[in-house]
């Protein structure tokens, strides 16, 4: 069996999310192969002559990024090509719920099948910084749920999308995010206290947005599709994001290192209010469907 990813990534957490998928896949005798999307990108591509095509993305105000909208109408399915989601977000609201309804459309008249989609958690690259607990308990019940998504295709079990009208509403209303990028660019700057002129900001924004101009200083375009790459990811927190910047995040999580080491016992456990009191009920109904997936037929308690 056949198998392309083809995924965008911000801060790079879906990419780390589609080499996981991919060996989760690769475990169940899938041939997977993967592809990270340029928003640059002029010709169609053509993701025909694949057996099942999974589509990632991480979820930007309720909507699936314009860059990878783009990419997905461009490009070329076969009628009746199974295709899934995954995507992730750094909460599990019920208003993300939508977030691939663009992605549906097109590949709706594209006449491709859709098999369903699957949400998953990483920590915030905005708003505020999760703690390493937090994110070793996120990074374990991912891996739960991907298993659940490896057997569930590897069935050809669907997962159906269950999409309420307030997450509808929410999706379409929020797509002024479109337009918040470029509306917000126009008031980035760096700090020139902390900057040391690596140009990590220039080679890493994946839309080409960051310039030098002839003395060497960084420019801002306004083409931003407040992916916060270049925040998140500048060595010495010198970018700032404009109205945003109150919610400012800055450094990589070392996922590699949390998805080894376990969490406290009790992290989102017993969450009775506030921020992560969804992400307690998200825990429960991943491990909730691991132990439905899983479940010996012999032994149906268990």
């Amino acid at each position: 069996m056949r198998c392309l990813l083809l995924y965008f990534t911000g801060t790079f957490h879906t990419r780390y999310l589609t080499k996981m998928v991919a060996k989760a896949l690769q475990g169940k005798g899938f041939d997977v192969e993967y592809v990270e999307i340029s928003p640059n990108r002029k010709e169609a591509f053509d993701a025909r002559g694949y057996d099942l095509v999974g589509l990632g993305y991480p979820i930007y105000a309720f909507n699936a990024p314009k860059p990878f909208l783009t990419f997905v109408r461009k490009a070329r399915f076969s009628p009746g090509q199974d295709v899934f989601f995954y995507k992730d977000s750094g909460e599990p609201w019920f208003w993300n719920d939508a977030s691939s309804l663009g992605l549906i459309h097109s590949l709706k008249r594209k006449k491709a099948h859709i098999l369903g989609e699957y949400h998953f958690l990483f920590p915030y690259n905005i708003h505020f910084r999760f703690e390493d607990d937090i994110v070793r308990k996120l990074l374990a019940v991912d891996r739960k749920l991907l298993s659940v998504l490896a057997e569930d295709l590897s069935e050809r079990k669907p997962n159906r999308i269950r999409i309420p009208f307030l997450s509808r509403l929410a999706h379409y209303l929020f797509r002024v995010q479109f337009l918040g990028g470029f509306v917000n660019s126009f008031f980035y700057r760096v700090d020139q206290s902390r900057c040391v002129s690596c140009q990590a900001c220039v080679s890493l924004c994946p839309m080409g947005n960051i310039t030098l101009d002839k003395k060497g200083r960084v420019r801002f375009g306004h083409r931003c599709i407040m992916c916060m790459r270049c925040s998140f990811l500048c060595p010495k927190d010198a970018i700032r994001i404009g109205m945003l910047d109150s919610w400012r995040v800055n450094g990589a999580y070392p996922l590699a290192r949390l998805a080894k080491e376990e969490a406290k016992p009790g992290t989102l456990e017993g969450v009775k209010k506030g921020f992560f009191l969804d992400h307690e009920r998200w825990v429960r109904d991943v491990e909730q469907r691991f132990s439905e997936t899983f479940r010996d037929p012999a032994n149906p308690s268990l």
